[in-house]
C-alpha cells in the first residue's frame, strides 16, 4: 500500500450522496463522460468505486426496488478474530 492508509468504506449517506450526484448529472439517464471521474474525486474515492456504486443502483433499481439499493453489502463481523496471546501461551 506504499505506506498510504486504506480509504475507508463509504457509509451508507455517502452512497446515496453518491447516487444522487450521478443522477443529477446524468442526462435522460445516460452519465455523460468524465461525470464518474469527477464524482470520484469530489468524495475522495476512486472512479472504479463510483462506477460500483452506480452499476448497483442500476441494477437494483431493475430488479424492482424502489430508489435503488444503496447499502453496504459487506458483512458485520470480517477479518481474523483476535486472540490473546498471553492466553495462548499459558
Amino acid at each position: 500500500m506504499n505506506g498510504q492508509a486504506a480509504t475507508p468504506r463509504a457509509i451508507n449517506g455517502t452512497r446515496r450522496a453518491i447516487i444522487n450526484t450521478i443522477l443529477r448529472a446524468s442526462v435522460d439517464g445516460i452519465v455523460p463522460r468524465g461525470v464518474i471521474t469527477a464524482i470520484g474525486h469530489q468524495y475522495g474515492r476512486h472512479p472504479t468505486s463510483i462506477s460500483r456504486v452506480w452499476d448497483r443502483h442500476l441494477k437494483s433499481e431493475a430488479a424492482g426496488v424502489k430508489g435503488g439499493d444503496h447499502t453496504s453489502h459487506m458483512k458485520e463481523n470480517v477479518g481474523r478474530k483476535p486472540h490473546d496471546r498471553n492466553q495462548l501461551v499459558e
